[in-house]
């Protein structure tokens, strides 16, 4: 019998033959096929569990060999990490059940008690790979509109954008900085009429910051746009401002939230710790003209296609949307182009992106939507997999092509995402 096993998020122990286990609180499960759970004819990969140990999370996977190709045949036993059965197994969901310990053969584990617990297992919010945390906004669009352009702000709400950017960095010239920050309070409610977020694009400077955050910390903003970020420091140093500011202001703490722009050479070399540096950054993104203005190459989706994907992998890694497209923001005249750029950067895995120009936002609304036909074939799909399932079958073929978890998280994904659309913009 071969068993290997693998320990993440702590050092490994020599003895983990009896652990002194604590009270395990809930703890989430990642990356598990609920599918291993069950008994098969070839395999039986039995246990994979959250531990809490000496105030440590660990996930511990064990991958275990069983020979049950024939009934007639001695079964061999079960081979757990622990000699004895600890007293809870997967905090998650609440199940509370001991497991298999050396010497119990596999014919008195009961396989409606691995259904029960798969079943419970997969009913919780499993993901692969890193977790998307639950509390991300919807965006689709952000359309960027000065706050010192009354036009812009009076119509600005009529754009079909999921979110208006209240600028007042770049489209704002510097004799005008103090005027903008007096106007952002009358603005709020125009930009917001028809259920759009409000954000508001700050400065970089840390004098001029500072009096963007005073100005912009208010009710009726729902996140704060971060320009040249370059280390996760600036971010930690701002959102202790923030806090500050919300409670001068009496606003809920931490109900502000931050997109991130990398626009520097020096950002980018830290764009994963940035990216992870504060719970109030919701989306990351790599701020086109100004970083390949900084690097000295051409906004072109060629010289972008490394440090767009390095962004969006930022971004995963840490559970926020990766905001962008592969290619510069500037060019919106021509829109087949553009609808091309969006289209292919939807492929590589971006979620949506801000818009210099109304023409910009219906493509981007369309190309970030899931289409009609991809979450009916989502659904079908995760309908498939469900019924095979149920069945206790390992492999599952779908419209010609096997299936498996990633395949189908990412069409429940697709599912979420447009059930979240379809809410945003009925909403409005």
């Amino acid at each position: 019998m071969k068993a290997s096993l693998s320990l993440r998020g702590a050092k490994r122990r020599s003895n983990l033959g009896a652990p002194k286990l604590k009270q395990i609180p809930p703890l989430r499960v990642h990356a598990v096929d609920p599918r291993y759970l069950l008994p098969s004819r070839t395999s039986l990969n039995l246990l994979l569990a959250c531990y809490c140990i000496n105030h440590l999370a660990i996930l511990f996977e064990v991958h275990q060999l069983v020979d049950i190709v024939s009934p007639g045949k001695s079964r061999k036993c079960l081979r757990t990490m622990f000699a004895n059965a600890p007293e809870q197994v997967i905090g998650h969901s609440g199940v509370q059940d001991r497991v298999p310990v050396i010497g119990e053969d596999v014919d008195e584990v009961s396989v409606r008690h691995w259904r029960e617990l798969a079943s419970s297992l997969r009913s919780s919010q499993m993901t692969l790979g890193s977790d998307m945390r639950t509390d991300l906004p919807s965006w689709r669009s952000l359309l960027f509109v000065p706050v010192t352009a009354e036009k812009f702000v009076r119509t600005g709400a009529d754009r079909g954008a999921d979110g208006i950017i209240l600028d007042l960095e770049d489209a704002v010239a510097p004799a005008e900085k103090d005027r903008a920050r007096t106007l952002i309070a009358g603005a709020i409610p125009q930009v917001a009429r028809n259920g759009g977020d409000v954000l508001v694009r700050v400065n970089r400077p840390w004098r001029l910051l500072v009096r963007d955050l005073e100005a912009a910390v208010i009710p009726g903003i729902a996140a704060l746009m971060l320009t040249k970020v370059d280390s996760p420091e600036h971010v930690q140093a701002v959102a202790e401002i923030v806090e500050e500011l919300e409670s001068e202001q009496g606003l809920p703490i931490g109900k502000l939230q931050f997109v991130v722009l990398v626009e520097t050479a020096v950002g980018f070399f830290r764009i994963e710790a940035i990216a992870k540096s504060h719970p109030r950054i919701v989306a990351l993104s790599l701020g086109t003209e100004d970083f390949t203005a900084d690097v000295g190459m051409l906004p072109d989706p060629d010289a972008l296609m490394y440090p767009k994907q390095h962004t969006l992998f930022a971004a995963r890694a840490a559970g926020i949307l990766p905001f962008g497209f592969i290619g510069s923001i500037a060019d919106f005249r021509d829109q087949d182009a553009f609808r091309a750029i969006v289209r292919r950067s939807k492929r590589f895995g971006f979620v949506g992106a801000s818009a210099i120009h109304p023409l910009q936002v219906p493509v981007l609304n369309e190309e970030f939507s899931p289409t009609d036909v991809e979450v009916e074939r989502a659904e079908r799909m995760v309908a498939a997999y469900d019924a095979a399932f149920a069945q206790g079958l390992g492999a599952v073929q779908f419209e010609g092509a096997m299936i498996d978890v990633p395949v189908v998280q990412r069409a429940k994904n697709v599912i979420t995402r447009a059930a979240a659309i379809r809410k945003r913009v009925a909403a409005r």
